[in-house]
């Protein structure tokens, strides 16, 4: 048998499913980190879409209030028809120097039809790009309404998205997240049917979950093993007369790539670990940033609506308002933060761990949003990840205890 054979069975044997072991373990780890920033991107368009409702809102409320009656409105018009009938008519409609709102409204009692419109202030999607640290742009219709820079988006959708007229998601789109929604107050006239949407790109880009470095101390661990496994394998013994333990020798040699596989998902598991935290203070900041550019941080009800985050607002240690159902004490007992400054942490709340961003609201007030820890999609990979681990360590001792074995040269006779 050539002395060749143990090497070979050392690299397919071992080095090939250290290989796989750490390709999968990063890979899993690669899928849940880009979960998290998928969701960060996400959470952002979900603000600035939630923004679009609120400005046009707003400008309705503007072009209520300016509404005149119409001499001699067609009685054949639908939202004429409706307005007569008492209820009010709102629709948007694009214009050189942005979008506005018209309102159609009228009375049952034989009043006058009256119509109105107002500008929506677009400028609020440069307000929250620079809140967030996002290129943002809003869409209706398919058309860019308004933006927080040129790097967000074009003028209009590409022609491969295609809005559903009723449904509400999201898709990754211009290396971010677009968040769609049906515009119920575009479904009647004066305004077509159309679809709101929002785009969030990071203005950076999220460096991938192993670092490059690492990946090159993990392949050149690699390629030590197995140019010592060369040298350990394929050399003749000093003495034909002596016989080497080969599993001994196998064993010695797998020790680095396990321990390499083995260090590699412990680093994973911490990184994904500050991640997940990182990720969760973060959002929380923007989402307060956003808050306070709207104008919002005086009702935590107004706050959650814009930012999906439950907001509560403290006094001096009492309870003022709070989107939490039933706020734990230790909600309520957090410090308040210090003024023009955001603190940032977590508390334990019964058997889970929630985050939390406040800043400071009046005098000796607190604005906090809080969210669940998301360490339980943590526990998902450190199970993964060890079993892989376990199953790696008891392939290669089943393999160095009962499937290899070096051959010994033949002792040659005297008279060779």
């Amino acid at each position: 048998m050539s002395l060749k054979r143990p090497f070979v069975s050392f690299v397919f044997l071992v080095v090939l499913p250290t290989a796989a072991a750490m390709a999968t373990c990063v890979t899993i780890s690669r899928r849940a980190w880009s979960d998290v920033h998928r969701r960060s991107h996400d959470r952002v368009a979900a603000i600035v879409l939630a923004a679009v409702d609120q400005e046009l809102a707003r400008a309705g409320s503007r072009a209520l209030d300016v509404a005149a009656p119409v001499p001699n409105p067609d009685p054949s018009d639908p939202s004429v028809q409706r307005a007569l009938s008492g209820d009010t008519v709102r629709g948007y409609r694009p214009t050189q120097a942005g979008v506005e709102v018209l309102v159609v409204v009228g009375g049952r009692d034989g009043g006058p039809v009256r119509v109105g419109s107002a500008a929506v202030d677009t400028l609020f999607a440069s307000r929250l790009g620079r809140a967030t640290g996002y290129a943002t742009a809003v869409y209706g219709g398919g058309r860019r309404w308004a933006g927080s820079g040129p790097t967000a988006g074009g003028p209009a959708l590409p022609d491969e998205v295609s809005l559903p007229g009723e449904s509400t998601g999201a898709m990754d789109m211009a290396g971010g997240v677009f968040r769609y929604t049906a515009d119920a107050s575009a479904s009647t006239a004066p305004a077509p049917p159309s679809a709101l949407g929002a785009l969030a790109v990071p203005r950076v880009q999220p460096p991938d979950v192993l670092a490059r470095p690492v990946a090159l101390v993990l392949g050149l661990l690699l390629l030590f093993s197995t140019l010592a496994a060369w040298i350990q394998l394929t050399r003749p013994p000093a003495s034909r007369q002596v016989r080497t333990p080969s599993h001994v020798s196998f064993g010695v040699l797998a020790l680095i790539p396990l321990l390499a596989t083995i260090g590699l998902a412990s680093h994973l598991d911490r990184r994904l670990r500050s991640q997940f935290d990182e990720a969760g203070r973060r959002d929380l900041t923007r989402a307060l940033s956003a808050a306070t550019v709207q104008g919002l941080t005086d009702s935590p009800h107004a706050v959650r609506q814009l930012t999906s985050f439950d907001a509560t607002l403290t006094q001096r240690g009492s309870l003022v308002a709070s989107t939490v159902e039933s706020p734990p004490p230790a909600l309520v007992d957090l410090p308040t933060p210090p003024p023009s400054f955001t603190s940032t942490g977590t508390f334990e709340v019964g058997d889970g761990e929630w985050i939390y961003a406040g800043m400071r609201h009046g005098e000796g007030g607190a604005l906090v949003l809080t969210t669940p820890s998301e360490r339980q999609r943590l526990k998902r990979f450190r199970t993964t990840a060890g079993l892989i681990a376990g199953l790696l360590v008891i392939w290669v001792t089943v393999v160095a205890v009962v499937g290899f074995k070096r051959p010994s040269a033949r002792p040659q006779s005297p008279n060779s």
